[in-house]
Order: C-alpha cells, then structure tokens, then sequence
C-alpha cells in the first residue's frame, strides 16, 4: 500500500463486516509476511484484492486469510487512524480508489522516464 504505509508501522483490527475499499492484510508470499492491499469485489468467501499502485487484481482468496483491516499507521510519531465509516472513512476510500486509478500510470511514465535517460549518450 505505498504510499500510504510505507515506510510505517500498521495497527490491524478484526474483520467483522468487510467493505469494498476497505485495506485489509493477508499473509502472502514464500516468506510469509503481511501484505496490505484494497477490497475490490466481495464474492461470498472469496474476496480480491488489489494494491493501489498495482495494475491488476491479485487471485481471489478466501476470507480466512484475512488477518485484519487497517485501522491506523504510524509515521514516526505521528499515528493516522484510518476511519472505517462517516465522511473520513469515505474520503479515505475514495482517496485510495483514485490513487489505484492513477497509479499504474504514474509507474510506467516515471519507467519510461529512466529508461529515455539511460538511452541518452553522456559523451
């Protein structure tokens, strides 16, 4: 979820109704580790799930391997609750939604960026 958690500390709290939009962690990967991405579609128990800077979602997984929801992330001394409901929560989904949209692009212009500027002959 970079961003918005990284570098930071998270704070996770139980999943008791789950939301599209909401950041929830999963354990994924070879060396197990706590991944944050976005709810995109809730499919009885199968939820996918989205990072925002990522252009596709991820495979569905079950709503077992859910570990948490974000509630709130540390930057140093500052900690930002992330609101789950009322105009904040919904500002803070919307916000995370246009950042997915933008993304992807942002990513491969700044790509395209360093590889015109590693073709440029330095003589």
């Amino acid at each position: 979820m970079w961003p918005l958690a990284a570098p930071a500390e998270i704070a996770l709290d139980a999943v008791d109704v789950l939301q599209v939009g909401d950041i929830v962690g999963v354990v994924s990967g070879p060396a197990p580790a706590i991944v944050l991405h976005r709810v995109e579609i809730i499919d009885g128990d199968r939820v996918i799930l989205r990072g925002d800077t990522r252009d596709r979602c991820d495979p569905p997984v079950s709503r077992a391997a859910i570990v948490g929801r974000l509630c709130a992330v540390r930057w140093g001394a500052v900690v930002v609750p992330m609101p789950r409901s009322g105009p904040i929560g919904a500002a803070v989904r919307a916000a995370g939604r246009a950042w997915a949209k933008v993304a992807p692009t942002l990513r491969a212009g700044l790509r395209n960026l360093r590889q015109a500027r590693a073709n440029v002959d330095t003589r």
